[in-house]
């Protein structure tokens, strides 16, 4: 397929501390650029970033900008923060549930995102919710007026609200609670809208997974994780515009917890991303070049 001008899209899963493994994922991509020469930051290569929980406060991260225009957080400053603040973002806490401000994470969100509304984020987006009244997944897009003077901060906790860790988020008439409900692999929904944004342009997606893991009996939600997967690579049979790139390591060290903020769990996320960069050369090399192709686009 000729590549110049095609859209990029970049779907992100749910996997709450896992979001390492699609952050070290995005740092490699932007190293392998300063290697030969290039200052690169992930929205220079997006069209549109789509995410559930965890896959959202990586995407309204890269996305943000100061008030001078310059990024807010680099692709090494979101690893960062996961590294250095994962035990108050991903903690269970116990606390009173009526009090706003009782849980870490809503307190690391409200300092890290607490300016910014829904409205600041210029890129085309989607986060993926889900509401518990009507029962059905619910979408956070940067077309949906209404939407536009939300606090972000709200909207990453609406998505990203894991049922048992803490309380839905009311949002007018709705209840939110964590994307991977409905969607912990998003991808679908992420072609789907590009296909409502670029009808006829070429589509490169690249779905950056949180880990797969081998030891343990497959869920429904990892099966949709699975099921969505196999149906972006038959779609690939019937758009012949579209590209389709899907980077998913195993869990080989780390082990399977979306809240195991523990240092030896987080090497071992480090390990196995690192590791999966190191078989899988030949996908990233093709994703790369293709990512080149589109810079000099």
């Amino acid at each position: 397929m000729d590549t110049c001008g095609y859209r990029v899209v970049l779907s992100i899963d749910g996997g709450g501390i896992r979001g390492i493994i699609p952050l070290i994922m995005l740092d490699h991509i932007v190293e392998n650029f300063r290697v030969i020469g290039h200052e690169v930051l992930i929205p220079d290569l997006v069209d549109l970033f789509v995410g559930t929980s965890t896959g959202t406060i990586i995407s309204s991260g890269l996305m943000l900008k100061n008030p001078d225009g310059s990024m807010k957080y680099s692709v090494r400053d979101m690893l960062n923060m996961y590294m250095n603040r994962g035990h108050q973002i991903f903690n269970k806490s116990n606390g009173n549930s009526s009090h706003r401000y009782v849980y870490p994470f809503r307190l690391v969100l409200e300092s890290s995102f607490g300016n910014y509304r829904m409205s600041d984020l210029k890129h085309n987006y989607m986060f993926v919710s889900y509401d518990l009244v009507e029962n059905s997944p619910y979408f956070f897009k940067n077309n949906t007026e209404e939407q536009n003077a939300t606090e972000l901060s709200e909207v990453i906790m609406a998505c990203s609200a894991v049922p048992g860790y803490f309380p839905p988020v009311r949002y007018r008439d709705r209840e939110l609670a964590d994307g991977m409900l409905t969607a912990k692999n998003p991808t679908k929904h992420a072609y789907e809208y590009a296909r409502e944004l670029f009808p006829n342009d070429k589509l490169l997606v690249v779905s950056l997974g949180t880990g797969s893991c081998v030891t343990k009996k497959t869920d429904w939600i990892d099966s949709e994780v699975v099921k969505t997967h196999s149906y972006m690579k038959k779609q690939m049979d019937f758009d012949q515009n579209l590209i389709y790139v899907r980077l998913q390591p195993d869990l080989l060290i780390a082990n399977e917890s979306i809240d195991d903020t523990s240092d030896e769990n987080i090497s071992g996320l480090v390990n196995d991303s690192v590791n999966y960069l190191r078989a899988a050369t030949p996908k990233f090399d093709r994703l790369f070049n293709l990512m080149t192709i589109k810079l000099s686009a």
